[in-house]
């Protein structure tokens, strides 16, 4: 009997909890992504795709392939992090690093 009553109060603490996020839910603002043409609107893109230079991106592409692997810390990592820093610095973004421990 005693454990009859304990998987009743449980599975009736499962339902209630499901009611309460439901709830919280069905509540919650929801946002609907608006493209922002304002932004893309002044963007001449033929010209930016014709500035496009094949050979920047081989060459690009081939430092962030270089080494065997970019797991987070590792030498391969660094660099090419290191290098997204240094061009978001190039076309006068503002960078933030943040540094974690990785285990």
């Amino acid at each position: 009997m005693n454990r009859y009553l304990w998987s009743l109060a449980f599975l009736l603490s499962l339902a209630l909890s499901a009611m309460v996020l439901i709830g919280f839910h069905a509540g919650a603002p929801v946002y609907q992504a608006q493209p922002r043409v304002e932004l893309s609107g002044g963007i001449d893109f033929d010209r930016l795709f014709e500035d496009i230079a094949v050979d920047r991106v081989q060459q690009t592409h081939g430092r962030i392939v270089r080494h065997p692997t970019r797991l987070a810390g590792t030498e391969g990592d660094l660099e090419v992090s290191r290098h997204v820093e240094d061009e978001f610095r190039r076309v006068g973004l503002e960078v933030v690093v943040q540094h974690f421990p990785v285990t």
